[in-house]
């Protein structure tokens, strides 16, 4: 029973290290964990409904596909309607057939849109948005794409619903979930110098939250968890939507009782101290002379016999 444990020990380690080395290795240096968005999506809510002086999205992401328009992240507000029945939209960045897509509105009810760049399935890019009253500008591993003119108005708020991976409105049936990685997701609510921070190595690693950040979420939870929790002071977490099929972070399910691997010890036999007699060697001290008379030796005699006759007959 113990040999059969042991073996089955030994099978799952040479698996794990066969996965993790036919494991693909990520082009961008991606810090800690990230978010896999099969279909699901993440939900969050800010209450702060104050309009914005400037308005900042930065984002690492992996596209499984580039094809259609794919939301990344919608702002916006699901109530009061409009007369068709949708919500008011204030800031969505979606992929447009492998560009980057800005949407917006301003007040008085202004929308823009904005799309330029060239992001390719299956590699990590970083995206980056900045929404200023003076104009929109888009960013692709920090590089600024596209030229634009638009005077923007005022700014609506960031929230008071956040979905990253799905449109605000959540049901809304002419919009196509991002279906890919994403990593390393911060809102502002100022301008961020996108193009310095990518110079300076900022996001190559986890970013920090100041007091501009409206939420920033690192993705570092484990497979398993439901909520990715917020690193700025606001505590906007976010819920997982769509269950572990559809949204989870990368990694393997967690099981009930963790699998720990044996630990082998090889003992040194300790041999028993033989010990053997040796026979205790005493030297003669005087030579022993011979006692008495010596004895003569006898002195050895031939006998002669004589040589016996022999009849031979014919």
């Amino acid at each position: 029973m113990k040999l059969a444990k042991f073996l089955a020990a030994v099978i799952l380690t040479l698996i794990l290290f066969q996965s993790l080395r036919q494991a693909p290795t990520l082009k961008a240096q991606i810090a800690g964990n990230y978010l896999e968005l099969l279909g699901g999506y993440l939900k969050a809510s800010n209450t702060d409904s104050l309009p914005l002086a400037a308005f900042t999205f930065e984002a690492w992401i992996k596209p499984a596909s580039t094809a259609g328009r794919q939301i990344i992240l919608s702002i916006g507000s699901k109530s009061p309607q409009d007369a068709g029945g949708y919500g008011k939209l204030h800031y969505e960045i979606a992929l447009n057939g492998g560009s980057l897509d800005l949407s917006y509105r301003t007040s008085p009810e202004t929308y823009i849109g904005v799309i330029s760049g060239n992001i390719k399935a299956g590699e990590w890019s970083h995206v980056g948005v900045t929404v200023t009253s003076a104009r929109p500008n888009l960013f692709v591993n920090g590089q600024k794409i596209g030229n634009t003119n638009i005077t923007s108005g005022q700014l609506l708020s960031a929230g008071p619903d956040i979905i990253l991976g799905d449109s605000f409105m959540e049901s809304y049936q002419f919009a196509s979930p991002f279906k890919g990685s994403v990593d390393e997701v911060r809102i502002s609510k100022a301008e961020r110098d996108i193009a310095g921070l990518w110079t300076s190595g900022a996001y190559t690693s986890s970013l920090v939250a100041d007091g501009n950040t409206v939420l920033l979420w690192h993705m570092d939870q484990v497979r398993g968890e439901t909520t990715v929790a917020d690193s700025s002071s606001n505590g906007i977490s976010g819920s997982l939507i769509g269950g572990d099929g559809k949204i989870h972070f990368y990694g393997v399910l967690p099981t009930a009782t963790p699998f720990v691997l044996p630990t082998i010890r090889w003992l040194r036999p300790i041999l028993p101290t033989l010990s053997f007699p040796f026979p205790t060697l005493i030297a003669p001290t005087n030579q022993p002379a011979p006692t008495g008379e010596v004895p003569t030796p006898t002195s050895f005699s031939v006998r002669q016999w004589p040589r016996p006759n022999r009849t031979f007959s014919r």
